[in-house]
């Protein structure tokens, strides 16, 4: 009876399958910075540990990227990629993304106690405010604060505080100009109900007029700066972890029309 022995070289051949797939999507891809050099990092450990989920996770991450690179405004994971790239080992993300916290936890591996903090639901709000909290209670860690541009407006005001205690933190605000959570829920409701609208989705734009960042940072003492590319956007994060000062950095992103 090979039944045991068949099961296990049959699943090494898959193994080395799954491997080889990985290294063609990985390769020359440690050229492109801090964060493919640790996803492809990831990759080796996953190999040796024999971990199909992890490296499976890695490839499928990567190849949606590469479908994604090309689209403007940014597609959220390609912004989060080259927020990825720019963090030193060790920081501390802070995140109120919203509809991009899935896409956080892809994009960055937390592997430590206080490497991740965020809400549980059930409130808005806390992201810019939170992050603070955390400098204040890690001042010896880098703290990078993710949140949307609808979930920066509850707290907006923090970044004075900020400013007044000389609390050196990016905010990465994800601007999508929408309440990009309030869609998705209302199409989730308006299936479940089959209803229908003339007004798809009324109020949900932060639009007419754009909301401007980067003036009201600068109001509360806070500079700041608008990208549109992914190189931009890895090299303001990299000055702003490098400038000892509390600073915005307001990242153009696709909202839900362009985010499929």
């Amino acid at each position: 009876n090979c039944e045991g022995p068949c099961e296990f070289a049959a699943a090494r051949e898959g193994y080395a399958g799954h491997v080889s797939d990985l290294e063609d999507v990985l390769k020359g891809r440690d050229r492109e910075g801090g964060f493919s050099r640790r996803m492809l990092s990831e990759m080796r450990s996953a190999s040796d540990s024999r971990d199909f989920e992890r490296a499976m996770e890695i490839r499928d991450t990567l190849r949606r990227l590469d479908g994604l690179r090309a689209r403007r405004p940014m597609a959220v994971p390609v912004a989060l990629e080259a927020v990825a790239a720019a963090l030193p080992d060790g920081a501390t993300v802070v995140e109120e993304a919203i509809t991009g916290s899935p896409d956080i936890l892809r994009a960055f591996r937390f592997a430590g106690r206080g490497d991740y903090f965020c809400g549980r639901g059930g409130g808005i709000g806390q992201g810019i405010a939170g992050a603070l909290g955390v400098k204040l209670a890690m001042p010896e860690r880098p703290v990078v604060c993710i949140t949307g541009d609808g979930s920066a407006m509850y707290s907006i005001q923090a970044l004075w505080t900020a400013a007044h205690h000389r609390l050196p933190i990016p905010f990465i605000v994800l601007s999508n100009r929408e309440y990009r959570i309030l869609k998705h829920n209302l199409d989730i409701y308006r299936r479940r109900f089959a209803t229908g609208s003339n007004l798809p989705y009324a109020q949900m734009d932060l639009t007419d007029p754009d909301l401007g960042f980067v003036a009201m940072a600068a109001g509360m003492g806070v500079a700041g700066v608008r990208v549109t590319e992914p190189e931009e956007l890895r090299a303001a994060v990299a000055d702003a972890l490098a400038c000892g000062a509390p600073r915005l950095i307001d990242a153009a992103v696709a909202g839900k029309a362009g985010a499929s």
